[in-house]
């Protein structure tokens, strides 16, 4: 799209022509979809009339002309369009032709624009070329010609196909491989047989079985090429793989270094035509496959039978692929399957349906030979067979409403539609609500319909016109269950009923009293009185606090006007001192205008908000307002802290953050120790802004803060006189039982989001007198069985008379002598140390290696420090008896897990051979539920010498969507021993399903929002990503007709907006709900669906999404798009279409004529 964007002046007559000169912006290229502008700047400025003939030149279809056609199409070859303006009525300064092109999705040779200015008599501007790229990758494909095999001396001809026929000057690479068992890069010539500007370079490279070469494109009418790859004579090897590859590392494949490829969008390996299998004639047979019958009814059985030619002289087993296009196959059936072939020459096998009773299209079973060794695949190398719906199974209703709006007294209508038609009516149970009194006696509530032969009902709503003055209603319908049919979506409708009566008040407003951070909200001014006129409604707002949503920092932000970027100026921020923010627009009465916004949810903590709207309509003399109270959710944290000596007992109560006026938090307090009692003590508040202290006389006292300031408090406990108690412990708490603590029963906390205790700061000890000594311990060398173990204890400082510290002592094995485990007391002297011995017992049986552990327990004159726990080996004086390993057979590799359904083996191996039978149990823990029933036992084994056992743990198919999980498997032997562990990955397969659905209904005007919601089947957990493709659509739908983001949802974004096929990402711990808005600028239906799906059984899992979970995601069944009709919005009388626009570039929507 074109703009000249000048500022407006007007002057008198002529003067000669200043020289005219523009600039180029984008001399390396700009990319389809791109917008620039090219400056045009004078040599003087003009002092009369300046008319000038803008001409525009090109090639290729990349420009997005909004009403000037001769842009429009390709437009190589083609006349230059003109576009005529005079200069002098514009700001010279700010002069700038400002161009949008257009992202197609369609392959195409790269493109030029050429702008020229020409004026005076045959003067004309310097030109200006700005090259576009495109960025649309072309696609290659690749398919055999013939099937047969290849006999003696033969060759396998096959054709590599671009997806366009290149021009002069482009190039295109495109990578081979060739593998296969034995394949040399010797052992097969590969050549062109045919093709414009196609030809082999480079040399065969082989890197594991693996032949790679290159096929370059090059040069007008390169398009197809034909191949022949001819097997050496002496050549052995049965199967080559021919295929496209190996893909480069980047978003477009084919694109690695040293590829000469140089086209705008690179080039992209095909889909699925990209690789086949052909096999040299070896005198091994050749196997085909055919189904049968052609169509089968759910619920029956379908037949595959396996040829082989020439029959094998003994049996041999091949795997086959079966592939259920819908969701028809019995559990099991899918997937791949073992077929024997016998002397015979013919296998068979079979795949059960369901019958499900689920309204679903028509499907097919598809069944593919795989490739194997001793056999070649033959044609046909796939069957099908078709499985037809039952036409019992019952249709999904869904509904909508015929008229967007009635007035009072008319007849509300809503229109069902079955999926199908249905074999004879079926009586439908729809509810009607209503927002209003306008309905009829008996038109609410429970209500039915009827749907014919032909699929369709309709359900109509009797109003009364009642000659009250009362706000505008709504009905809204929706869908209950039924017998006969299932509920599909939409699933409600609503639809609104005007008031006809003229009010003694001619304005109101509403809207909620209170909404919480993060939520969405209306306030809605209606004017009653009926204008012949438009007058000026204008409303002023105010806020408090930092809770609004704004378009900061989105990709479109460039493209918003000036204004409605220093509206959202006033939206960011706290708003407490920023003033009011006054907007005006001539409505004719009556009419209703919705400001809709959304806040968020920061996890900040902060005081709650607030935000206010006043109305004025024409000369009414009212001014109504309405105030929303906007209440954060994020918790205040509370911390303890100990300051002062040991005769004081003083700390510090802090807040995370200052309350303001009207603010209170209660701060319950734990007093505790040996002895305490309620009078032992007194407890006061040394200093601190609006801190009070309630509850003395209890040993659970309660700290008010309240007030502007309040934050810290200093409180001080003084034992009362005589008082024997030496240790006192100070917490916070109790907690209540909610997410947010200290909100029991009897507390007076009001602030948004409670108040919590912080995790750590949040209690102490003290001991009255004097500093205790700090103890540590440290253990002596090993020991073999029969001797003693030793063990020092170490005070900091020393103590001034001696210290008795307890020490627990445990035997890993069965070594300690009678009385020496359990708790053992060490005496510290004044020298700071002491010492604890431990005799061991040779109790003259082999055993394994073992270990006396002390650790020091916590007593009364004294603290623990770090390290706190010694350990002393002692080893076995007989023999020695092994440990255990265990891994995982056959070089399984856990990091790439399993899936769930499938089993792994585990190696329970002894470290060394002993002629002792011994036991071994083997112990499964799960994150997730993965395992099945049987596989959840801790089992006992025996074992002589060094033989080793095979386990084999099988997981569970759930049909149950969850994150992945692990299975960890451990050895116990022994008294107490344990082996290493081994974690296997387990995959989940079972798809989470996305659902989308409409927040509000009925029709918006341009410029409002449509709100609607995103959902997955499940909250995600770190690390997880699900990327949910969305499309826009509609007639005539473009994206500059809309703008799309993300209000609200934790781990949700947007990318692609730019395109009508945008991504949201959901990732990360709780992702599960996005709320998303789109603003249309422009009127149409529009269409917001899920989609594309993908290729494979998993939707949206096609290539460039980033999805790892381990089943993907698939779209819901219903829940997966909606409409909205957007009317046009009522304008201020201005010029809507002008070429000029002052301060510089386009914004969106565009004010001024698109050229």
């Amino acid at each position: 799209m074109f703009a000249l964007l000048l500022g407006a002046g007007v002057r008198p007559a002529a003067a000669q022509p200043p020289t005219l000169t523009l600039s180029n912006p984008h001399t390396s290229g700009l990319v389809e979809g791109q917008r620039t502008g090219v400056p045009i700047t004078a040599s003087e400025n003009p002092t009369s009339s300046l008319p000038v003939t803008l001409k525009f030149t090109r090639t290729g279809d990349f420009m997005n002309p909004v009403n000037l056609n001769c842009l429009k199409g390709d437009g190589t070859g083609q006349a230059a369009c003109p576009y005529e303006v005079d200069l002098f009525d514009y700001d010279p300064d700010e002069w700038i032709i400002n161009f949008r092109t257009k992202d197609d999705d369609i392959d195409e040779p790269d493109g030029t624009l050429t702008v020229v200015i020409e004026y005076g008599e045959g003067l004309t501007s310097n030109s200006v070329t700005v090259d576009i790229r495109d960025n649309d990758p072309t696609v290659v494909s690749l398919a055999r010609v013939g099937s047969e095999v290849i006999s003696d001396g033969g060759a396998a001809a096959f054709t590599v196909t671009l997806g366009r026929a290149l021009v002069a000057g482009e190039v295109i690479d495109v990578p081979l491989a060739i593998s296969g068992t034995g394949v040399s890069a010797d052992g097969y010539t590969l050549s062109v047989t045919s093709g414009t500007g196609a030809a082999l370079f480079g040399t065969n490279t082989l890197t594991l079985n693996t032949v790679t070469r290159s096929l370059r494109f090059s040069g007008a009418g390169a398009q197809t090429a034909t191949l022949a790859l001819r097997p050496a004579a002496a050549s052995t090897v049965e199967r080559y793989r021919i295929a496209l590859g190996p893909d480069g590392t980047g978003a477009n494949g084919f694109d690695r270094t040293g590829l000469g490829t140089n086209v705008g969008g690179g080039a992209d390996p095909h889909g699925t035509e990209n690789s086949f299998h052909v096999w040299k004639d070896l005198g091994h047979p050749s196997v085909t496959i055919t189904g049968g019958p052609a169509e089968i009814s759910e619920g029956s059985t379908a037949s595959f039978t396996l040829t082989a030619n020439p029959a094998p002289s003994t049996p041999f087993t091949l795997t086959v692929e079966v592939t259920d296009s819908g969701d028809f196959a019995t559990a099991g059936q899918t997937g791949s399957r073992t077929v024997s072939i016998g002397p015979d020459g013919t296998g068979s096998f079979t795949v059960t349906t369901v019958d499900d009773s689920v309204y679903e299209p028509d499907g097919v079973i598809n069944a593919t030979v795989q490739v194997g060794d001793g056999y070649t695949v033959g044609v046909p190398s796939s069957a099908s067979v078709a499985v037809l719906e039952l036409p019992d199974d019952v249709p999904y209703i869904s509904i909508k409403r015929v008229p967007y709006g009635i007035n009072e007294g008319g007849t509300a209508t809503f229109a069902l539609t079955a999926s199908y038609p249905p074999v004879a009516p079926i009586t439908v149970n729809v509810n009607v609500r209503y927002g209003g009194g306008f309905a009829a006696p008996g038109q609410t509530g429970s209500r039915t319909a009827t749907i014919g032969t032909d699929g369709r009902g309709s359900l109509t709503v009797t109003t009364v016109d009642d000659s009250t003055f009362e706000l505008n209603g709504l009905f809204k319908a929706t869908v209950q269950s039924g017998s006969d049919y299932k509920v599909g979506s939409p699933s409600w409708a609503d639809i609104i009923v005007r008031d006809n009566d003229r009010g003694s008040q001619a304005l109101t407003v509403g809207g909620p009293t209170r909404v919480t951070e993060g939520q969405e909200f209306e306030l809605d001014t209606q004017i009653h009185q009926k204008t012949e006129e438009p007058q000026p409604l204008k409303r002023t707002f105010t806020r408090t606090g930092d809770f609004m949503a704004t378009h900061h920092g989105a990709s479109y932000w460039p493209t918003l006007s000036e204004s409605y970027r220093n509206y959202q100026d006033w939206l960011q921020g706290d708003g407490t001192d920023k003033g009011a923010w006054t907007d005006t627009y001539n409505w004719r009465g009556p009419h209703s205008s919705i400001w809709v916004k959304q806040t968020k949810n920061d996890r900040i903590d902060e005081p709650d908000g607030t935000i206010t709207m006043t109305s004025e309509y024409g000369d009414d003399p009212t001014s109504p307002s309405h105030t929303v109270l906007i209440r954060d959710n994020d918790p205040t944290v509370v911390s303890l802290a100990r300051t002062g000596t040991v005769s004081t007992v003083a700390f510090t109560v802090t807040l995370g953050r200052a309350l303001v006026a009207g603010e209170v938090i209660d701060v319950p307090l734990v007093v505790s120790g040996a002895g305490v009692s309620a009078d032992g003590y007194t407890l006061s508040v040394a200093s601190g802004t609006g801190a009070a202290l309630s509850g003395t006389g209890t040993l659970t006292p309660t700290l008010r803060f309240s007030g502007s300031g309040a934050q810290e408090a200093m409180l001080k406990l003084v034992p009362a006189a005589g008082s024997s108690v030496e240790r006192y412990t100070i917490a916070l708490g109790p907690d209540g039982d909610g997410a947010n603590g200290f909100d029991h029963a009897g507390l007076g906390t009001n602030v948004g989001g409670g108040a919590d205790p912080h995790g750590t700061r949040n209690s102490f000890d003290v001991k009255r007198g004097a500093m205790e000594p700090s103890v540590s311990i440290t253990g002596g060398p090993d020991v073999t069985e029969g001797s003693t173990a030793t063990f020092t204890v170490t005070a900091s400082p020393a103590p001034s008379t001696p210290v008795t510290v307890m020490v627990d002592v445990t035997d890993s094995g069965s070594f300690a002598g009678d009385g020496q485990a359990g708790s053992r007391s060490v005496t510290v002297g004044v020298d700071g140390t002491g010492s604890l011995t431990v005799t061991t017992v040779n109790d003259g049986i082999d055993d394994w290696k073992g270990a006396i552990t002390a650790t020091l327990q916590a007593g009364a004159d004294y603290t623990v420090s770090a390290p706190s726990s010694a350990a002393v080996a002692v080893l076995n004086d007989g023999v020695q008896l092994p440990d255990f390993n265990l891994s995982l057979r056959r070089r399984f590799d856990p990091s790439g897990g399993v899936t769930e359904g499938t089993h792994f083996l585990l190696v329970i191996s002894p470290t060394w051979r002993v002629n002792i039978p011994l036991q071994v149990g083997l112990k499964a823990t799960q994150a997730g539920d993965f395992l099945t029933r049987g596989s959840r036992r801790l089992y006992k084994y025996g074992t002589v010498d060094d033989s080793h056992w095979i386990y084999f743990v099988n997981t569970d198919n759930d049909d149950m969507d969850e994150p992945d999980g692990t299975v960890t498997m451990v050895a116990e032997y022994g008294n107490g021993r344990t082996s290493n562990s081994i974690t296997v990955p387990i995959i989940d397969d079972d798809p989470t399903v996305v659902s989308l659905s409409r927040t509000g209904a009925g029709a918006v005007s341009a410029g409002s929002g449509v709100a609607f919601t995103v959902s997955l089947g499940r909250a995600l957990v770190a690390g997880e990503v699900i990327d949910v493709p969305l499309a826009v659509s509609g007639a005539g739908v473009s994206v500059d007709d809309y703008t799309l983001s993300v209000t609200g949802g934790t781990g949700a974004a947007l990318s692609g907006t730019d395109t009508l096929m945008p991504t949201l990402r959901f990732s990360g711990a709780g992702a599960q709900t996005a709320t998303l808005e789109l603003v249309a600028s422009v009127a149409k239906q529009y269409q917001i669906a899920l989609g594309p799906d993908g290729r494979v059984a998993n939707g949206f899992d096609r290539p460039g999404l980033g999805t790892n979970v381990g089943g993907g995601a698939d779209p819901h069944a219903t829940e997966n798009h909606f409409h909205v009709e957007v009317t046009a919005a009522q304008q201020h009388p201005v010029l809507q279409e002008q070429l000029f626009q002052q301060h510089g570039e386009p914004t969106a929507p565009e004010v001024g004529i698109a050229l």
